[in-house]
């Protein structure tokens, strides 16, 4: 028999999870399985809310797809055999400078940027492979023959990934990490079949959309003690209609992972009335107009057949008709803002990360501060950001509006105060940078300057000196790299630019690390209390993951530095494509109390 049960979507669905194990039976040995860590957070907190015990021991709460080596362990506290005899994964890093390596070899005039670039396509297809328990092996047949000299020259490209990739990972002892999570998952549903748990397996809320956490459900619901919670499995389409969805329908996982376990919606009692909130009068109503409006245009059932919506569906719903994004934004803070006032708690579902992040800016600006679940690239944050700010200048050689942006930017102090430093960059702009259209670099500006000093002998520039100079020392540790089109290992480059940027941040009181001559620079000695030089680059929460960041960046780095392959060697001139690419692909989100 298989246990397999749905929570409606008009009821909360951690909180219906959570009452339903507590009344079922003790927790203390369960595992539970959820989709995401943040759902994982959520759920823990759910049961401290909702225990009957002041103290009680929580279950085993792990996501779903995430197995890595810890959480495996952690999962399987009776049984630690899931990762025995797989390879290690190679590291993100790794992998993308192996694929860069491969690209250029096959096409050896391609830059250094690009191929990186494209290497990251190439590990999304890798991914996409793997995760689909897909092979390589048919991609010859799959275009018709007339296009078979163009497809050619396609397959092999793709032989990168096919035959050279594969052959890589082998030497170097890895497995390829989306493989090694398939194989993971797999393994350890064969130790549950052989070491059943002490407690109940729960794995709640996924679709099943990848195939091998499909497989996992599915091995879960046959076991003794497991149990599978679907969410939100639609009620009002006909069977006609719901085995007709496609890809782009939000039923289309749940019907592929009913196929699987062989079971229909009947086959799925529905476990509602455990949560302790009111569902409200018009929820069923709303159930059923949302699967009204995701029906699939080509239906087979009539429209016109279709029973009329109860009349209550639309209670408490507000409809606004606004002109454009910023309307839009403006609408949706005064609701939220209004909300919390009242203390309810308000949440905002978009498709627009566009509006999302606008919508979190604005109600930043009112104090109130929003957890947004999907994150934003460490290259959106103020320290993502300001690097790559500063290397963008420091790449185009101090042109006026890079430079610009540097010296006006709320982090750089350059060693001076924030007066001090706009009186200069005033200076700087008014009689140097503008209309100034040729000027490149800082020994056109300083040529300018010595021009000035013979036109406007009544102006006093000295203060420009002292901050062309300040620039010079802060760009020193980068500057060797610059100036070569030799190729350097990355970690050094990357410790160079972080130098840089901290240069460019640090405050009054560090007059010795823009001493003009650079052997007279002393080690500056600063109380205990003073706030160091990097201490406004670091000093949000977000920003301080940013930097964590980097330091594990730097560390796998530094395992490369003398590669058989020489992927941890880059040019200077290529490196800005490699860490905006990492930077892009870190993930940042705010710090939950508690995490």
């Amino acid at each position: 028999m298989k246990h397999v049960f749905d929570i409606p979507a008009s009821r909360p669905f951690l909180e219906t999870l959570c009452g339903y194990a507590l009344s079922e039976g003790d927790v203390a040995r369960d595992i539970i399985l959820l989709p995401t860590r943040r759902a994982c957070r959520a759920l823990c907190e759910v049961f401290a809310a909702m225990s009957p015990q002041s103290a009680a021991i929580l279950p085993e709460i792990r996501p779903l797809g995430d197995v890595d080596e810890d959480g495996f362990a952690f999962l399987d506290y009776e049984n630690n055999e899931a990762g025995n005899g797989l390879p290690p994964a190679i590291p993100a890093v790794e992998r993308s400078l192996v694929l860069s390596a491969l690209i250029r070899e096959k096409s050896p005039e391609m830059p250094e940027g690009r191929a990186f670039e494209l290497s990251g396509e190439l590990a999304r297809l890798i991914d996409t492979v793997q995760m689909e328990e897909k092979s390589f092996g048919a991609l010859a047949g799959l275009v018709p023959e007339s296009y078979s000299e163009y497809w050619g020259q396609t397959l092999e490209f793709l032989k990168i990934v096919t035959e050279f990739y594969p052959k890589i990972l082998a030497e170097r002892g890895y497995m390829d990490p989306v493989a090694r999570k398939v194989a993971l998952m797999g393994r350890q549903v064969e130790i549950w079949r052989r070491f059943p748990p002490a407690g109940r397996i729960i794995a709640a809320g996924s679709t099943g959309s990848l195939v091998p956490v499909r497989d996992m459900l599915a091995a879960i619901s046959e076991m003794e003690r497991g149990i599978v919670v679907l969410p939100g499995l639609d009620r009002f389409m006909s069977d006609v209609d719901f085995m007709a969805v496609g890809q782009n329908h939000p039923q289309y996982g749940l019907k592929n992972l009913l196929l699987k376990m062989g079971l229909g919606r009947a086959d799925v009692p529905s476990i509602e009335n455990y949560a302790k909130r009111p569902g409200i009068p018009s929820a069923k109503a709303r159930e059923e107009l949302a699967s009204r409006i995701m029906l699939d245009s080509t239906a087979r059932q009539n429209w016109q057949s279709l029973p009329p919506l109860a009349e209550n569906v639309m209670d408490g719903i507000s409809r606004l008709d606004l002109a454009n994004d910023a309307e839009e934004v403006l609408a949706i803070c005064a609701v939220m803002r209004d909300s919390c006032e009242k203390g309810l708690r308000a949440h905002l579902v978009t498709p627009s990360r566009r509006i999302a992040k606008s919508v979190a800016s604005a109600l930043r600006k009112w104090g109130l501060e929003v957890d947004d679940s999907a994150g934003v690239p460490a290259s959106e944050t103020g320290l993502g950001n300001y690097m790559l700010l500063a290397l963008r200048a420091a790449l185009e050689d101090f042109a006026p509006y890079p430079l610009l942006a540097l010296l006006r930017h709320s982090f750089t102090r350059l060693g001076l105060e924030r007066n001090s430093l706009d009186s200069a960059v005033d200076l700087l702009e008014k009689y140097v940078l503008r209309g100034s259209v040729g000027t490149r670099g800082l020994a056109d500006i300083r040529g300018r300057i010595a021009s000035l000093r013979h036109e406007r002998p009544d102006r006093d520039f000295s203060a420009l000196d002292d901050l062309l100079g300040r620039i010079d020392c802060a760009i020193a540790p980068l500057g060797e790299f610059l100036a070569s089109d030799e190729r350097f290992p990355l970690a050094d480059i990357l410790r160079a630019h972080i130098e840089f940027v901290e240069n460019c941040a640090k405050g009054p009181g560090f007059d010795d690390c823009f001493a003009p001559n650079p052997g007279s620079r002393k080690e500056n000695k600063r109380a205990p209390s003073e706030p160091s030089p990097s201490g406004t680059l670091y000093s949000g929460d977000m920003d301080s993951q940013v930097s964590d960041e980097l330091r594990g960046l730097l560390g796998e780095l530094e395992n490369l530095r003398d590669d058989a392959l020489g992927i941890g060697l880059m040019r200077a001139s290529s490196y800005f494509d490699f860490i905006s690419d990492r930077l892009f692909g870190m993930t940042i989100r705010t710090r939950s109390p508690g995490d």
